[in-house]
């Protein structure tokens, strides 16, 4: 799983992938453009010295990478939960009635087996073998889907923007600075890369896809599959769940 994760850490590098959580979208481009200044650097046309340029392009894009890897990662346990479910399905015996009544006999029959119309006893412990109808007895089971996107995607987004529109006019005000004064030197884009990526939510952008998927995959071990991270958000606020 964690060769698969590696390896799935540098294909989520896409952009067209990437583009789906902004701030390490952003984080992303800081890190091509960090590196083509280090090249610059290298050939000896610089803003600041080669090393200095190489470090910051070297951890930003190990932040990429490693944003990547957890998401790689919980996606990995959560594809092997479900998987786990689903065979669990397949195999689940039913204990199908000969007639709709308690206490009547039974046979063991394959979930995939059951028509519409068959009864099947369920005792306490047993796995549920498909959706139906309570006719007779009484149980709790937990069990939920719901679907949508997470709100603090739109919240990071907007948080995103904002950071950008304020780092974006730090380089005018520098060269405006410098000339006006005339002394000094204006702020080095390499500088200005890494105050934006320190400035945006970059922790929360770069775990929250593998936080929503842990929190899936929770739901998953309790036999509850969740669709989205959203799911995951509104089921800490779920006490009481009606089924219809």
């Amino acid at each position: 799983m964690l060769r698969r994760a590696i390896t799935d850490a540098f294909r989520k590098l896409d952009p067209r992938q990437m583009v789906r959580n902004p701030v390490m979208f952003v984080v992303e481009v800081g890190s091509v453009l960090a590196t083509l200044l280090w090249v610059q650097a290298v050939l000896g046309q610089g803003e600041a010295s080669a090393t200095f340029i190489g470090m910051v392009a070297f951890w930003l894009w190990f932040t990429v990478l490693f944003a990547n890897f957890a998401e790689a990662l919980a996606e990995g346990r959560g594809k092997a939960q479900a998987e786990a479910l689903r065979r669990t399905r397949q195999t689940t015996q039913a204990k199908r009635l000969r007639e709709p009544r308690y206490g009547a006999a039974f046979e063991l029959t394959p979930s995939t087996a059951l028509r519409k119309g068959d009864a099947f006893l369920v005792e306490p412990g047993d796995v549920i073998a498909a959706d139906g109808e309570v006719i007779e007895g009484i149980a709790s089971v937990d069990e939920s889907a719901v679907t949508g996107e997470s709100a603090l995607n739109i919240l990071l987004a907007g948080f995103t923007i904002i950071i950008l529109a304020v780092c974006a006019t730090l380089l005018p005000y520098s060269l405006f600075s410098v000339q006006a004064s005339g002394r000094g030197s204006p702020i080095a884009l390499t500088v200005l890369i890494a105050l934006l990526v320190c400035l945006l939510p970059t922790t929360i952008g770069g775990l929250l896809s593998a936080i929503g998927i842990a929190g899936m995959d929770r739901l998953i071990r309790r036999n509850v599959i969740a669709l989205s991270g959203r799911t995951v958000e509104a089921a800490g606020d779920v006490d009481v769940l009606l089924l219809s």
